[in-house]
């Protein structure tokens, strides 16, 4: 960036939101936060209540006391309104439902569902979407981003040092696994941020960051798909010199999964191992007296794609209910004659099935018309300075690295959800800035 339009940025001061917006975010690195019991909750995470506290205030100043209207509001696409509506729709349908036997917990669950979709892809998309309306506010919200991010990965860092279980090497997300699917989506849009930057040191912080944060990531397949993701945006968004990163990327990924023995353990020799290896209580009875060392059991993460896609075709429209995926897939009708377990790796979920178990056809259909709204503003547009180039490449690899990842391990949970959203919110003010032929795909204002 030149140092003229540096010093311009560095000029303008936050305003009171946007700090409190910035804070939000960063706390959005993680899901630190209130836990109750835990399995049951309730998990209340820190990012969450920012969002909402800093939203009503927002909204509050903006309706009561500016007397804004409502229409020019940053709205977001018709399809999470729609995606509201079928979720409610799936809830009344299952409380109504006599046959379906849905306790006062499971009622719950469903509310908290909608209210956490309502939170993170209403309010919070409407108030980033305000708060970085311009270049320098959202130059300001990627340096925050690099600092959120670089806290989480040297985290990681830490547990990988010092926590002998895989499991633990989390930063401050709740497990492994949403910490390597949360790098498999922010990774990619500080590296495409910082490929374009012109700032030496800035670049090589992305780069840095990146290779740091290959190293902790111990939840597989996540690495592989984050290799995958970096691969496709530098060779599509990239120069020459960008593209040579690409066998050096590949080159790093490999030493590092297979010459460091907890990398090679998790993401090569556990993640080709399709088998249960846990304890005696993981057995449902139905095992009889078979031992585990009689039985094969395809893991959990694998083995509940079968019963998830049963559900879909019995209960196609609307789903069992939604927040009602976990009280309903342990059902043994939808596991047939497949041996189970009880017990399965947290936060494995394909968010796919998952949605579309819970919300039907008609909400996995709201679902990926959302992503593809914003993946057809992000898949087209590459004009502007060199530093909105990269942050605009950064975007593209987010896209990608958000939709693959929820294929494994599900984002839209507490905290980092709201990382998610900011994407959403940086495609659509970039867009509308930068005017041309991407700004009629932007919602209204």
């Amino acid at each position: 960036m030149p140092r003229n339009q540096a010093e311009s940025t560095a000029s303008v001061r936050p305003g009171l939101i946007e700090v409190l917006v910035l804070v939000t975010i960063a706390t959005a690195c993680s899901q630190i936060g209130y836990v109750g019991h835990p399995r049951y909750g309730p998990f209340v995470a820190a990012a969450d209540v920012l969002c909402a506290l800093v939203f009503l205030g927002w909204a509050g100043r903006e309706l009561l006391v500016r007397r804004r209207a409502l229409r020019t509001l940053p709205w977001p696409p018709a399809a999470l309104f729609a995606w509201l509506a079928v979720g409610a729709l799936s809830l009344g349908k299952s409380v109504l439902d006599p046959a379906g036997g849905l306790s006062p917990g499971a009622v719950k669950a469903g509310v908290i569902e909608l209210a956490q979709i309502g939170l993170y892809f209403l309010a919070g998309y409407m108030l980033f979407h305000e708060a970085l309306d311009t270049p320098e506010k959202r130059r300001r919200c990627m340096m925050v981003l690099f600092a959120a991010v670089s806290v989480a990965v040297i985290w990681g860092l830490a547990d990988y040092i010092t926590q002998p279980d895989a499991m633990e090497v989390k930063a401050g997300f709740g497990n492994r696994n949403v910490y390597s699917a949360f790098l498999v989506m922010v990774l990619p849009l500080l590296v495409g941020f910082g490929m374009h930057e012109g700032d030496v040191r800035l670049r090589a912080w992305s780069l840095g960051l990146c290779g740091v944060g290959i190293v902790t990531m111990l939840g597989p397949p996540h690495v592989w798909l984050l290799l995958l993701v970096l691969c496709a945006m530098i060779w599509a968004r990239g120069g020459a010199w960008r593209r040579a990163l690409v066998p050096a990327l590949v080159v790093f990924t490999l030493v590092v999964s297979f010459a460091l023995p907890r990398n090679r353990d998790a993401n090569v020799l556990e993640l080709a191992d399709l088998y249960e290896r846990g304890d005696l209580y993981k057995l449902e009875e139905s095992a009889g007296e078979l031992s585990p060392e009689d039985l094969l059991i395809v893991k959990k993460r694998w083995l509940e794609w079968q019963p998830a896609l049963l559900m879909i075709t019995e209960n196609l429209p609307l789903g069992v209910g939604a927040g009602s995926f976990q009280r309903s897939i342990g059902e043994a009708r939808y596991y047939s004659d497949v041996p189970n377990v009880k017990k399965s790796e947290p936060d494995t979920n394909n968010l796919y099935l998952v949605m579309g178990a819970s919300m039907g056809l008609a909400g996995l259909v709201c679902l990926l018309a959302l992503l593809g709204f914003f993946w057809r503003i992000v898949s087209r547009r590459t004009r502007g300075p060199e530093w909105e180039r990269g942050l605009w490449t950064g975007l593209h690899g987010a896209m990608m690295g958000l939709m693959a990842a929820n294929i494994f391990s599900s984002l839209f949970v507490r905290g980092c959800s709201l990382v998610w959203v900011l994407v959403f919110a940086l495609i659509a003010v970039s867009a509308r800035g930068a005017g041309g032929e991407d700004s009629h795909n932007t919602p209204t204002r």
